[in-house]
């Protein structure tokens, strides 16, 4: 995978060379925001996975990173003008998780909601108190996951031993990664889709 976003970059300069330089630039920058989270997915997942980072589960303010990370992507929402309907933006709502580990999985999340919206369309970030667990869910019109690719795109090796399709680039690893995250934290993690209408929602404990 990480071959194949190289070779990419070396086609897009092939391409590219000598025209459409200023479109050029902002496609590159693109390319490697993408590849920079694809990376920093990878890395973590692998120390993750050889024990060399330890998750320590406290009461984290989940309002605090969502509306961080809300901020941090302001510019592309202007830009697509997506109207985001956020729940946490004025409420503060708690749950019992490591902190950095909600970050990725918000951030992973959000920005495929980001990426996937079509412009002028919405994303919706709701939250629920049900039986001492904090349901978070994300819903976006613009990203579609059949059964298939939902029964694939959860697999860690079919992302490390194969070339994916954009969609599957854009979102995979990360998504894989998040929801592995949230198992760890006690939750669970769920994905619906129907048409372009795509709801990732999951569950964090409020009580120790």
């Amino acid at each position: 995978e990480i071959y194949s976003r190289i070779t990419s970059l070396q086609d897009f300069i092939n391409v590219n060379d000598l025209k459409g330089a200023k479109d050029a630039l902002i496609n590159l920058n693109k390319f490697n925001i993408q590849t920079k989270s694809y990376l920093h997915n990878l890395i973590y997942w692998s120390r993750l996975e050889t024990n060399l980072i330890k998750l320590h589960s406290e009461k984290t303010n989940v309002s605090k990173i969502m509306n961080e990370i809300v901020k941090e992507n302001k510019d592309t929402i202007e830009t697509k003008k997506i109207n985001l309907e956020n729940d946490l933006a004025h409420n503060d709502v708690f749950a019992i998780v490591d902190e950095y580990a909600l970050r990725i999985i918000l951030e992973n999340l959000f920005s495929n909601a980001i990426k996937f919206t079509n412009y002028h369309e919405y994303i919706k970030v709701r939250t629920i108190s049900e039986n001492s667990n904090l349901i978070v869910s994300i819903t976006n019109k613009g990203m579609f996951f059949t059964e298939s690719l939902q029964k694939k795109i959860f697999n860690f090796e079919y992302h490390l031993d194969r070339n994916l399709d954009d969609t599957e680039k854009g979102s995979g690893l990360g998504l894989a990664l998040s929801k592995e995250l949230v198992e760890k934290n006690n939750g669970k993690f769920f994905v619906k889709s129907d048409g372009n209408i795509t709801e990732i929602s999951f569950t964090l404990p409020q009580e120790v």
